[in-house]
């Protein structure tokens, strides 16, 4: 089962899309909706790339975290859950750690420790990863995650 259009909508309000290379909070090469530049992209950070392309490195990038999600997670999932998971893999290189967790500790214990990857690479808390980590956990247990952002915001 393939990312839902509440998934896509996440990934893509908390990526957000820019066609200029630019260096990430962790001084990745990032273009696109949150496309980190790999050596085979040929492209610098200053860069630009068109609409069709940042398209293009989304769907390549979106099939990469559905197969992280089947790779890690063997349990049954629902649509919300997949969704979550997807974004999650998405965003995260530690979503194996993360998977691992789900798979042997269950649902509850998963999502109380969702909210400990909204760090940098240094460490330092990112509010933007925090509020993420917060939707993903409403899309997970079958919430809406756009009609909580208001309320997130509010607790952060």
């Amino acid at each position: 089962m393939p990312i839902s259009n509440e998934g896509l909508n996440l990934i893509k309000y908390f990526e957000g899309s820019r066609l200029i290379v630019y260096k990430d909070t962790n001084g990745k090469a990032t273009v696109g909706t949150g496309h980190l530049v790999q050596s085979k992209d040929n492209l610098q950070i200053g860069d630009a790339i068109t609409q069709e392309q940042a398209d293009a490195f989304l769907q390549a990038d979106l099939i990469n975290a559905e197969n992280k999600v089947r790779r890690f997670v063997t349990i049954p999932l629902v649509q919300c859950e997949l969704d979550s998971l997807i974004s999650q893999a998405y965003n995260m290189t530690s979503f194996s750690v993360l998977a691992q967790r789900l798979q042997n500790e269950g649902r509850v214990v998963y999502l109380q420790k969702l909210l400990l990857y909204c760090h940098d690479a240094k460490g330092h808390e990112l509010l933007g990863l925090k509020r993420r980590r917060y939707a993903e956990e409403y899309l997970f247990t079958g919430q809406s995650w756009s009609q909580i952002l208001p309320q997130v915001e509010a607790m952060i």
